[in-house]
């Protein structure tokens, strides 16, 4: 079984409804860490102990690019020390979860019914969350979860599309059918 790891709730709405038709074909598990730095030791522990493959999908908490390689790096290093183990997939979310409305445009304008002038993409780019709750009324919605558990299934298509999502998604059913 894998387990895929979010830092948390918000997360494991969005990743629930982007996972959600695998669990036919697929045996996995979400779990909440509370955080990137909760993830970390929870990850190792599963990878050790259980010998469970691992997705960890967090956010880098930062948009410079720099910065954001830098903390995937940090990871990466820290999950090598315990080679061999089993497989480990990193998903970083630049700079956090909710950049996937904001990287796919077409969601939001159709919901808003109007274009994003670029002023606006690129105040989503840096910062998705404060992007998106500025929005609330406009999109009719409450809060982030409420706004990702709305999500049509055009706009999940959308999103399972994303590169990242479309790693995620291959490595559970990779590995969900192996650990079978």
């Amino acid at each position: 079984m894998v387990h895929v790891i979010v830092e948390g709730e918000t997360d494991r709405v969005l990743i629930e409804r982007l996972l959600e038709d695998l669990h036919d074909t697929a045996e996995f598990v979400l779990v909440v860490a509370g955080g990137r730095n909760a993830g970390r030791p929870l990850a190792r522990k599963i990878l050790l102990l259980d010998g469970a493959p691992v997705a960890f999908v967090f956010d880098t908490d930062s948009s410079d690019a720099d910065r954001s390689r830098e903390t995937e790096r940090e990871l990466r290093s820290y999950f090598r020390l315990w080679q061999p183990s089993p497989p480990i997939l990193l998903v970083p979310m630049m700079p956090s979860i909710e950049c996937l409305i904001v990287d796919h445009p077409e969601i939001l304008e159709s919901r808003l019914g109007r274009k994003l002038e670029s002023i606006e993409r690129d105040a989503g780019r840096f910062e998705p969350k404060g992007f998106l709750k500025a929005r609330f009324k406009e999109l009719g919605v409450e809060s982030i979860p409420d706004l990702f558990r709305s999500l049509t299934s055009s706009e999940i298509e959308i999103l399972q599309a994303d590169k990242r999502i479309e790693k995620l998604r291959q490595f559970v059913q990779k590995h969900a059918l192996v650990a079978r």
